[in-house]
């Protein structure tokens, strides 16, 4: 038993685990099954199992009690993993949903341009030029906005 646990650790996916595990549950040839075998591999480590398909291939004599504390820890682990995705999908919806307020109050300010505004930039009249307001309150015409060494002309 111990050089098949060694096996389907090393190559066996979950079909390997339940193959093995329905070997010694339900043996060929009309012998006994061998339940403490049974036991110790669903207890191995790196069984990779399924809870669900892991009850489904327990034969219906096998005594539960034998495998109680395998299969509360794996109940365990699986409960955990699900909180924990619960817990990641509030913080994402938490830090979305603050992102939004955020960019709602962003949007919701408001910028008056006369005749006198300058821009922060080049200190000239902005007027009627196209220009470009930043989060932080910065006001700048559409030239000073443009990366260095653009050749295209800045609309006005």
């Amino acid at each position: 038993v111990e050089g098949a646990i060694c096996y389907c650790r090393a190559r066996c996916g979950q079909e390997g685990w339940l193959a093995l595990l329905d070997l010694l549950l339900r043996p060929p040839d009309g012998r006994d099954p061998d339940y403490s075998a049974a036991c110790r591999v669903l207890a191995a480590e790196g069984a990779a199992l399924a809870p669900l398909q892991l009850l489904e291939a327990l034969s219906d004599s096998m005594p539960l009690y034998l495998a109680h504390s395998t299969l509360s820890r794996m109940m365990g682990a699986l409960l955990h993993r699900r909180r924990q995705g619960q817990v990641l999908r509030a913080l994402h919806r938490a830090q979305n949903l603050a992102l939004r307020a955020e960019l709602a109050q962003l949007q919701s300010s408001r910028v008056v341009v006369s005749d006198e505004t300058l821009c922060r930039g080049c200190q000239r009249p902005l007027g009627s030029k196209v220009f470009y307001r930043y989060p932080s309150g910065v006001v700048l015409c559409g030239r000073c906005t443009r990366p260095e060494g653009d050749s295209t002309p800045a609309p006005e």
